[in-house]
């Protein structure tokens, strides 16, 4: 019967450490991983399984969600403060992290399409990709501009397909927006009689307009 080979207590080459406090492996440090090695014979190393996550937090991916909806400070006191290497991770992790999930590839493009790019920063509880944008930058934001609604319903001409929303300070529905054709003058604005009412506005209201991008 073959047994799996385990070891107890290491030294490194350039730090002396106590014996069994190690950060991965040391069961006598508290702040430590706790990891259980074991011999590989045909890859002649030691190897661990293990799921980060909850590992370092005590915590499922489900809870931590829930709890960093109300307080992300607790992110910072639960992780180490010392480096993580990722090659420590088994394979198949190793090739998620940083990645966007097959669910996800349309928002990624939408993301960058606007002006989002990968930080080399991941997410600590699923290895997902951070992506980050100056709010200067953003081109819906670069796009975005208010103007009234004008008295006269817009006209079958030729007009920009955009997004408009109204915001009011009280009531049910305090937020509305539709996809519409309108055309600006200035700061003025033309808007079908329908999106008018489905906004719920009427002449000299004030709007707000972002270009419609599709695709």
């Amino acid at each position: 019967m073959s047994t799996k080979a385990r070891g107890h207590g290491h030294d490194t080459r350039y730090v002396r450490l106590q014996k069994n406090y190690c950060f991965a492996c040391g069961r006598n440090n508290p702040e430590g991983m706790r990891l259980k090695f074991s011999y590989d014979e045909e890859r002649d190393c030691f190897v661990c399984r293990f799921r980060l996550g909850k590992r370092f937090t005590g915590l499922t991916y489900s809870e931590a969600d829930k709890l960093s909806r109300q307080n992300k400070e607790f992110i910072k006191d639960l992780f180490p403060s010392s480096d993580i290497f990722v090659t420590l991770f088994p394979e198949r992790a190793q090739r998620v992290v940083g990645q966007v999930g097959p669910q996800t590839h349309g928002v990624q493009r939408m993301l960058e399409r606007i002006g989002f790019r990968y930080v080399e920063r991941v997410d600590p509880f699923d290895g997902g990709p951070h992506f980050e944008c100056r709010t200067s930058e953003v081109t819906l934001l670069r796009k975005y501009r208010t103007a009234r609604v004008a008295p006269e319903d817009l006209a079958l001409e030729v007009a920009e397909d955009m997004l408009v929303s109204v915001e009011r300070e009280s009531g049910r529905n305090r937020f509305r927006a539709v996809r519409s054709q309108v055309r600006i003058d200035d700061q003025i604005v033309y808007l079908p009689a329908q999106a008018k009412e489905l906004l719920g506005v009427s002449s000299g209201v004030k709007v707000s307009l972002i270009p419609f991008e599709s695709g």
